[in-house]
């Protein structure tokens, strides 16, 4: 970065004095003299602004009052064995804004003999160096699945250049946020990460600070999340479709294996739906699922947000979700008889290797155009990418009432592996009512 000098209006003040006979010899004035100033500098847009003395200063007259820079808050401090007092800004100055810097009449020499009168001058910088990633986060290995993502830049950043793009987690779908206080992008992944998985982080050349100098370079680095046995992550996973929930949805979070829970905090509703006060809470031991249950059907239409109350912790104190924070949003069917996705009792969790998973519908399905909605896939098996994953041969049958589909792979699954049971927009309510929603549900195979 480098700056100028725009104007400078000074008082005069005490230069060289010639010595006796030889008047081409210059002497720095005495401390009885007023404050010689040498050299102004601007050192660079987030570097600040120097000026050096031709005699030692007395500390205490320097500070804000005393070299400050108009409309920039900063810090002043004073470097006795340069004899150069700094300005360093709270905020890296605007590339080629004009800028006041003031030093103040009372500005001193060590024998008390101040300026006197103020010295100002513009002065502008032009920033031409390309930003710097500063740090990434998380790196290394056992990071929870709840983990967001985190850069922060050395500058201010041009937030236009700030996109899902441009910062990414690769095969994470997550939103991404700017504080320009900290120069400090976050990545949230819109669901959990997989356990024992290495992600890749990516901030493409092409983000630029705020004067428009690109990085220039990709900055790539990656971390891998806790194993699935140590993993303690925390899943919403009622209503499975949250885009068109039914009437009566109950709202649930799974709790995976590695989270034990504190029983005490389990008294007090662990997540709360806004406008809905009456709730009854309850702990499904074996499913590991905390179920809440509105005292009274959602309204049709309407969309509910669902918050974390802060009670849920584990054994030792710890909290999966801040106090307050937004989990999802609820957006209920247009009329309560609109078939939907109840729920998918195995959403987010283990199925045995041998074993049926079910669907469940709001109302009662027409069982051909159901089944064949129908499918399930093995999502390991095609890279994590929906769109390849491998079909799994089932059967499927509807049970009587026609609210529940149920699936059974033909052969065993692959211990360790992701399924996909997807259910798609063909299916229809026995009065002949499209489903409202397609929807995708993953699940874990387990082999004891």
């Amino acid at each position: 970065m480098r700056g100028w000098l725009r104007r400078w209006w000074a008082v005069p003040v005490a230069g060289f004095v010639a010595a006796c006979g030889s008047p081409s010899t210059p002497l720095a004035p005495g401390p009885e003299s007023p404050p010689a100033l040498l050299s102004l500098k601007v050192l660079g847009c987030d570097s600040g602004l120097q000026a050096e003395f031709a005699q030692v200063l007395n500390p205490k007259s320097v500070g804000s009052t005393t070299f400050f820079v108009e409309n920039a808050p900063g810090v002043t401090s004073y470097d006795p064995a340069g004899r150069a007092i700094f300005f360093r800004p709270t905020e890296p100055f605007v590339s080629a804004r004009i800028y006041v810097a003031v030093l103040g009449a009372s500005l001193a020499t060590t024998a008390g003999t101040r300026l006197g009168e103020p010295i100002e001058w513009d002065f502008a910088c032009i920033d031409t160096t390309p930003p710097v990633v500063v740090s990434h986060q998380p790196m290394g290995d056992g990071i929870p699945t709840l983990a967001k993502a985190t850069v922060q830049f050395s500058e201010p950043m041009d937030e236009a250049s700030i996109t899902p793009e441009s910062v990414s987690l690769a095969g994470v779908e997550a939103t991404v946020s700017y504080d320009p206080s900290q120069y400090l992008v976050t990545l949230t992944p819109k669901k959990p990460l997989y356990p024992g998985r290495t992600y890749v982080g990516t901030v493409l050349a092409s983000v630029r600070d705020r004067a428009g100098n690109a990085l220039g370079t990709d900055v790539i680095w990656s971390f891998q999340t806790r194993a699935p046995g140590a993993d303690w992550a925390v899943v919403p996973v009622s209503p499975p479709v949250p885009a068109y929930a039914p009437c009566d949805s109950p709202v649930a979070l799974r709790l995976a294996s590695g989270f034990d829970v504190d029983p005490a905090s389990l008294t007090a509703s662990p997540i709360a739906i806004d406008g809905v006060p009456d709730l009854t809470v309850s702990w499904n031991a074996a499913a590991r699922l905390i179920e809440i249950t509105p005292g009274d059907p959602l309204l049709p239409g309407k969309s509910y947000a669902v918050y974390s109350t802060g009670a849920l912790q584990d054994t030792l104190g710890d909290k999966p979700f801040d106090d307050g924070a937004q989990l999802f949003t609820i957006q209920v069917v247009p009329a309560c008889d609109t078939p939907t996705v109840a729920t998918v009792p195995d959403f987010e969790g283990t199925i045995a290797c041998d074993a049926a998973t079910t669907v469940r519908f709001s109302v009662p399905m027409d069982e051909a155009s159901t089944i064949a909605a129908l499918s399930f896939a093995d999502l390991t098996a095609g890279g994590y990418d929906p769109s390849r994953a491998k079909p799994v041969q089932s059967t499927a049958t509807m049970s009587a009432d026609g609210l529940a589909a149920t699936l059974a792979p033909v052969a065993a699954l692959t211990d360790g592996h992701h399924y996909l049971l997807a259910v798609g927009t063909g299916a229809e309510s026995l009065d002949g009512q499209p489903l409202a929603a397609a929807g995708q549900f993953e699940m874990v195979a387990h082999c004891p």
